[in-house]
């Protein structure tokens, strides 16, 4: 869902805000996030076909809020889908329906905790809990609206052309639509995160103080190059290329200016694997984000969200939307959005004047953001240490007893200052200089006799530790010694048992003795026997000293030269 990387790269410019503190009075709610996100207290329930009403509760909750802050909510439910996103569409499905598996087998298993994890992956927002929002929104008197393909545009649409002030939605897709103002993450607290859009690309000095370099250069582009960018990036409509992200095409296009230069850059570079027609694929692409259908209130008609120019083909009208009969009651429910049948508005039980939100905590958050609307520690001040209390009653309670406490000190002060005698404090501090200046000389012969000490004392200690310390060493070499010499002998018994070995059988095989062929067959004048001829291949022979010699005969040689070595090493040290 949305732009990958979008998210991520617009966080330094997002603002922490506050509704209260925004002067908006109309917004355009994407109705499918708040529909989805209220699913997961109940996707068991939805995943087995059980009635239930709940994943309505997170959206009615919104528009409770919206209403408290005096800013009227236009709801806006997605319509029919764009072919180009088909295939994202069946990926979605076939991954929804493994995890509704995975769900089931831990159920029958008796794992119902952990079915619910795979549940919550599996949520579908059918027609049928779709229509039912609707007639509960229009018996409650709160407008909606259907779009006609994708709310991402419709919402959009809406902003840019003034009919509301700003769009509430997570969906990264509404920059790409070029969304000026949008509130991100609204919680039931009124926090948000809000973006406005064209301060940043319009303003280049404000541009300059974004410390994000790939953001800086994302916002100098243009509409449709931020449109190319965000599509090379990756959409739910075409995969992003391996190895580019949002941050590579970002840097292409602010080197390259162009789609056409950047393109041929990435086709000269054998290192990413493109496919042949993906030029025509992201152009078809920005399209959708460029001219799609929507609905209009003002005018009710079916309209682009930027007209169409004179070079557009007739066979991309498919990609951004066929015009649809019967729109204008399409878009109010009353009609089915593809078989266009007529339906009726259905009683619901749902009220929305029920009280779904806490009002005593809302309250609370606009009072403290009343009290501290001047101090620039306000209730999103990063300092926990700063603790902001939320309850108006309790603020007045504890200025109350402060007030108190100062005046009753103020009083038992001057009371004290009254009945004071100031002779006997005259006397006292003669007293007081007498006994500091006896302490002063005690604590000085105290540290000379210490110091001496301590000095005695630092000394043994450490003569006692170099002792100790040169006793380990000596005990240590003496253990090194013995193993030397014990050492040495074995080798000597080796060589010694090896010579007498070889004197009773010259001719014994190699393998059984550690010793080299040269000290063995030289020695005697021994001349090698001829081998014969085996089906096996012969063994490869290595050069050593200007003899040829097969594997286990170099490995022998190696260990003699090995121990030749030690001998000398063994011997020098001694010596040394």
């Amino acid at each position: 869902m949305g732009i990958e990387g979008l998210s991520q790269l617009i966080k330094p410019i997002l603002e922490k805000k506050y509704l209260s503190q925004l002067n908006i009075k109309s917004v355009a709610v994407d109705a499918m996030y708040f529909l989805y996100k209220g699913c997961y207290a109940c996707s068991y329930q939805l995943n087995n076909n059980i009635e239930t009403k709940e994943y309505m509760i997170y959206l009615f909750k919104i528009i409770k809020l919206l209403q408290f802050y005096k800013i009227e909510p236009i709801i806006v439910f997605d319509g029919r889908s764009l072919p180009a996103k088909d295939l994202t569409h069946k990926q979605r499905e076939n991954t929804k329906q493994k995890n509704l598996d995975i769900a089931n087998k831990l159920i029958e298993e008796g794992k119902k905790q952990e079915s619910f994890k795979y549940f919550s992956r599996c949520l579908r927002v059918n027609k049928k809990m779709i229509y039912e929002v609707i007639d509960t929104l229009f018996h409650n008197k709160i407008k909606f609206v259907i779009s006609p393909y994708e709310a991402d545009a419709q919402i959009a649409f809406m902003v840019r052309k003034g009919i509301t002030d700003a769009a509430v939605t997570e969906d990264s897709d509404l920059i790409c639509y070029g969304c000026p103002r949008v509130i991100f993450k609204l919680k039931l607290d009124g926090s948000c995160e809000y973006l406005d859009l064209n301060k940043y690309t319009e303003n280049q000095a404000l541009r300059k103080t974004i410390q994000c370099e790939s953001l800086r250069c994302f916002l100098a582009q243009s509409e449709n190059n931020r449109i190319l960018i965000c599509i090379m990036a990756g959409s739910d409509y075409i995969p992003s290329i391996h190895g580019i992200g949002i941050k590579k095409a970002i840097d292409l296009f602010y080197r390259l200016n162009n789609f056409q230069s950047v393109m041929r850059k990435l086709r000269v570079e054998l290192k990413f694997d493109i496919p042949q027609k993906y030029e025509e694929m992201v152009q078809k692409v920005s399209l959708i984000f460029k001219h799609q259908l929507v609905f209009d209130f003002q005018e009710k008609i079916l309209t682009y969200i930027n007209e169409l120019g004179s070079d557009f083909k007739k066979e991309d009208l498919r990609q951004i939307g066929i015009k649809i009969e019967y729109f204008e009651e399409v878009c109010q429910g009353l009609r089915d959005v593809y078989s266009l049948e007529k339906r009726q508005i259905k009683e619901s039980k749902l009220d929305l004047q029920k009280q779904y939100l806490n009002y005593n905590s809302i309250k609370k958050n606009y009072d403290q953001y009343k009290q501290y609307n001047n101090n620039e520690n306000n209730s999103f001040c990063k300092n926990k240490q700063e603790k902001i209390i939320k309850n108006k009653d309790e603020i007045l309670i504890n200025n109350k007893e402060k007030n108190n406490d100062e005046k009753s000190s103020e009083n038992q002060l001057f009371e004290n200052i009254e009945n004071y005698n100031f002779s006997e404090d005259e006397e006292n501090l003669k007293e007081i200089q007498i006994q500091e200046k006896q302490n002063v000389n005690f604590f000085k012969k105290i540290k000379a006799e210490n110091q001496d000490k301590n000095a005695l004392f630092s000394l043994e200690s450490f003569c006692d530790a170099f002792l100790n310390d040169y006793k380990q060493l000596e005990n240590a070499n003496e253990d090194f010694c013995v193993r030397i010499q014990q050492e040495i002998k074995r080798n000597e018994n080796k060589e010694e048992l090896q010579k007498s070995v070889i004197k009773i059988n010259p001719f014994i095989k190699q393998n059984t003795i550690n010793t080299s062929p040269l000290d063995s067959l030289e020695a005697f004048n021994v001349e090698k026997i001829p081998r014969q001829q085996s089906s096996a291949k012969p063994e490869k022979r290595v050069l050593i000293n200007n003899q040829k010699f097969n594997k286990s005969q170099q490995e022998n040689v190696k260990s003699v030269q090995k121990e030749k070595n030690k001998k000398n090493l063994y011997s020098s040290f001694f010596k040394n």
